[in-house]
């Protein structure tokens, strides 16, 4: 990983894992992490070979604000409207997915 002018070596945690692989993946990226550069070290016996870096694009989440609709009523099995206006992060908001628990 490229941060701070410096690349350092990462290892499986929290948010890596595979770091030790051909394929890295990452979860629950934080919006620190933006920017970050990341590449492949192929290391043989005589030398280490990396690849160009890729960088890492972090968004931030939307934030939907539901205080200009009127209480929002949710009991098991009937219907329900709501129209979210999304804010923030980054894109067009083309399509929504609502999940609800219900019974809590």
């Amino acid at each position: 990983m490229f941060s701070g002018g410096v690349w350092s070596d990462i290892i499986d945690n929290a948010v890596y894992s595979g770091t030790a692989s051909q394929q890295l993946t990452l979860v629950t990226v934080p919006l620190a992490l933006n920017g970050n550069q990341y590449r492949l070290a192929l290391k043989a016996k005589c030398t280490t070979v990396y690849t160009t870096g890729a960088t890492l694009t972090v968004n931030p989440n939307p934030v939907v604000n539901f205080s200009a609709v009127d209480p929002i009523h949710a009991c098991g099995n009937v219907p329900l409207v709501i129209n979210g206006n999304p804010t923030g992060g980054s894109g067009i908001w083309a399509t929504h997915l609502w999940t609800v628990i219900l019974g809590l």
